[in-house]
């Protein structure tokens, strides 16, 4: 009987479960049979690689026993008949020499240690062996006395606290117990030569001893194999050691783990072979179901085909005729159901025929597609432009030649492409031809960056406290910026020939602080949602020069998600910075001008006109006396008058000139060259105050200022400072240089009578400004100093304290 695929699927589904069981059962019985076969194999292999370790350890053991035996005996012969100990240090010194795994020979009389050798071992000398504190080392000391044989005992620790081994031979004189001789080795020694004290990928290893005192096993090295473990041990014939070796390989390993793994893998092949069954009952069921649905799909691709938006037709291409269109097909074309069913309508004949004529006749079976836009003529005469594209319908005869064609009215699309080729042309063109350089930029890559950082949206506060923690930062997001394409003026502003030149070069502007900021500010503008930006930048141009702009940035309508499309101006503002920083200076300059004018003028006046009223007074007083002498004493207060007069209008002109020289040379000035100068022209006057001038400026010491007004200023500090020196006291001057901050200081200091600064620091600078009863001051000196300092940028600066002295100090820009 024939059964349906529903009743094939019924049976099928009923039987995977136990099919899977038995097939996963019979899988892991073989599985579990060919691992414990290979158990067996791997384990006899072991133990014969196991065996031959054990050998070649026993073999490197060994030869420190044999030199330990060899020692002993020889360190007995010292011992002569009598008891005596003959040449022990030569020949400990000969045997360990020749037995280089020794280290250290003994002679032991009575059990307590009287010779040894080398004699960093001389701390050992009168311990008592029989009566040790480590009682194995005793044990053994005490069974070699008893057996008159060797006996090896340890590992134990020496006095210095080493782990050793030693081998004790008894001494028998005329039948007579004498002592002992002894032969010590270091165990990490032989540990090391033997390499149980190396890791080894393959091997465990363990040693024991066996006790002399209560006869149990002490393991020194590793611990005693388990019983699961494969190992191969050895007792050792010259030592009461017992040597295990084992494989790091468990029976746990060669067997347990395998048969686990054949369990899980013949349980999910168990699986499988149920999900196969279940899935190939599930296919047939689909099968069936599929049948019904292509009857019902076939219905919907009509009613799909039929009311489709797009036009679509079918073509025979042996007869070229078209076996059927839509609706919309009709429509594209003018034609009615009639016309287009029985042939192809005159209306589009022509397009329909060309488009036909691009596939191959015959062609071995190959089918092609074909595609394009063709411009024709619709029945109302109106010019239509149709996107078509024809590909094979899939057919199992060679001969059978049946194309679908869709077509598209993209007439109406195609003048909005035109329209916008043409806002692109003149777009183009203004951006081109632009007088301000303009960039266009693609930020998407950005935004996607901030937006993986989770900084989109965030307030403006959060995104700068982000970067400034992270400021490397910047410099990645901006070469995350795509440049699309730049205008003409950018390469004038810049100053390079190309786009290549320039964007070589680009990198340079970002290194400056000024556009790190300013990038800091575009990402938060960014994240913040802003469209617009504008700020203050700097770049380099193409010779190196530092230059400032105006940077602002407007986002494309259309654009503003990803802000893949961004129209970015640099305005060149440097020489309009620099005309204003000029024009500022200027007026700056101007002000003080006019300040220190106006000042100048009030002192002129008060000073000029107390003069004038006193030569006027005098001259009254002149015309008016009859007395001779009278006269002659007017006259000498009028010669004085006079003289201060000539004295203050000169001092009044050395300050009109420092005001009026407003373009100083400067150049590097060698100070302590000019201070020696200085110091030369006023050495009459160092003499007559009896005076001492210490010049202390470094030689190689320059400033770049002035030459004449470091002069000026050298010579009226001097001056000063010997002027205004204590009576009956030597003036002692000083002068000195230092650096503070970067700043280059010029220190001059003296012992003078100093200056009451709480009272007269207000006038100590000012213009015919005096705080002494010295007849010699006028009050112009410092005022000169002060101006000639600050005219190049620098101060002064004053500390003095009443019959101390006084400190200036000049700071140089």
């Amino acid at each position: 009987m024939k059964l349906n695929p529903r009743d094939r699927a019924d049976i099928l589904s009923k039987s995977p479960l136990l099919i899977g069981i038995l097939a996963a059962t019979v899988i892991f019985i073989v599985s579990i049979l060919i691992i414990e076969q290979q158990r067996d194999i791997k384990t006899t292999r072991l133990r014969l690689e196991l065996s031959g370790e054990v050998k070649r350890i026993s073999l490197h053991i060994n030869d420190f026993l044999d030199d330990m035996y060899s020692g002993i005996a020889a360190t007995t012969r010292m011992v002569n008949d009598g008891g005596m100990v003959t040449g022990f240090d030569e020949g400990a010194k000969s045997i360990i020499h020749s037995n280089t795994r020794l280290n250290n020979l003994s002679l032991i009389p009575g059990g307590i240690i009287k010779y040894t050798y080398p004699e960093k071992n001389r701390g050992a000398i009168n311990s008592n062996i029989l009566y040790s504190e480590n009682r194995e080392e005793a044990a053994a000391a005490l069974e070699s006395f008893k057996t008159k044989k060797v006996k090896i005992s340890g590992p134990f620790r020496n006095f210095e606290n080493v782990p050793c081994i030693a081998a004790r031979l008894p001494i028998f004189i005329q039948g007579k117990f004498w002592g002992f001789s002894s032969a010590v080795v270091r165990l990490d020694s032989i540990l090391q030569k033997s390499g149980l004290n190396a890791p080894d990928a393959k091997y465990s290893y363990s040693l024991s001893y066996r006790s002399f005192l209560n006869g149990r096993e002490v393991f020194f090295v590793g611990a005693k194999p388990s019983s699961r473990e494969i190992a191969v041990t050895e007792e050792m014939s010259h030592i009461n050691w017992n040597l295990y070796v084992s494989a790091k390989s468990s029976s746990l390993q060669l067997f347990y783990i395998p048969a686990l793994l054949a369990l899980a893998g013949s349980a999910g092949i168990g699986f499988l072979i149920r999900r196969w069954l279940e899935t190939t009952a599930r296919l047939q069921r689909l099968i069936f179901l599929k049948d019904q649905q292509i009857a019902h799909s076939e219905r919907e691709f009509k009613a799909i085909f039929e009311h489709a938006p797009i036009g679509f037709a079918i073509v025979d291409l042996t007869t070229k005729n078209i076996l059927g269109v839509n609706e919309k097909f009709r429509k594209i074309f003018n034609a009615s159901s009639a016309e287009a069913s029985s042939s192809l309508h005159r209306s589009w004949e022509h397009t329909i025929s060309g488009v036909l004529d691009q596939l191959p006749e015959g062609g071995n079976g190959q089918q092609h597609q074909v595609s394009g836009e063709y411009k024709h003529i619709n029945g109302n005469e109106e010019e239509i432009w149709t996107n078509y594209k024809l590909f094979p319908l899939p057919s199992a005869s060679n001969t059978d030649r049946k194309y679908v064609v869709i077509a598209e009215d993209v007439t109406e699309k195609l003048a909005a492409e035109r329209k916008i080729k043409h806002s692109e042309r003149k777009y183009r063109c203004l951006f081109d031809e632009s007088p301000v350089a303009l960039w266009e930029e693609d930020f998407s890559d950005v935004v996607r960056e901030l937006t993986r950082n989770g900084l989109v949206g965030q307030p403006a506060a959060e995104v700068y406290a982000y970067f400034d923690k992270q400021p490397e930062l910047l410099s990645h997001y901006m070469s995350l910026v795509k440049i699309k394409s730049i205008n003409d003026e950018c390469f004038k502003q810049y100053g390079y020939s190309n786009k290549e030149e320039l964007f070589a070069n680009f990198h340079r502007t970002a290194a400056e602080q000024s556009n790190l900021i300013v990038i800091q500010k575009t990402l938060v503008a960014i994240c913040t949602g802003q469209q617009k930006f504008k700020s203050e930048s700097a770049f380099y141009n193409a010779e190196g020069e530092l230059r400032s702009s105006i940077l602002s940035w407007q986002v494309i309508p259309g654009h503003e998600d990803l802000y893949d499309q961004v129209i970015l101006t640099t305005v060149d503002i440097t020489d309009l910075k620099r005309s204003k920083e000029d024009l500022n200076k200027s007026m700056e300059i101007l002000d003080h001008q006019n300040k220190r004018l106006l000042d100048f003028s009030y002192i002129v006046s008060h000073n000029l006109r107390s003069h004038t009223s006193n030569i006027q007074s005098l001259s009254e007083l002149l015309l008016v006396s009859d007395s001779e002498k009278e006269r002659t004493e007017l006259t000498n207060h009028l010669h004085g008058v006079v003289n201060i007069l000539a004295s203050t209008i000169e001092a009044l002109n050395d300050v009109v000139s420092i005001n009026a020289d407003l373009n100083l040379t400067q150049q590097q000035i060698p100070l302590r060259e000019v201070a020696d100068k200085t110091i030369h022209v006023l050495r009459n006057k160092i003499k007559q105050k009896e005076g001492v001038v210490l010049n202390n400026i470094p030689k190689e010491t320059t400033i770049f200022h002035n030459k004449a007004y470091i002069e000026s200023i050298l010579l009226n500090l001097i001056s000063n400072s010997l002027k205004y020196s204590k009576p009956n006291v030597c003036p002692i001057v000083t002068l000195n240089f230092t650096e503070e901050h970067s700043e280059k200081v010029l220190i001059v200091s003296d012992n003078g009578i100093g200056i009451d600064l709480e009272k007269y620091s207000h006038k100590l600078f000012g213009l015919f400004k005096t705080f002494t009863h010295n007849p010699e001051s006028r009050g112009v000196g410092l005022y000169i100093t002060k101006r000639q300092i600050e005219a190049l940028g620098g101060r002064i600066t004053v500390d003095s304290a009443v019959n101390i002295g006084t400190t200036f100090k000049i700071y140089f820009k």
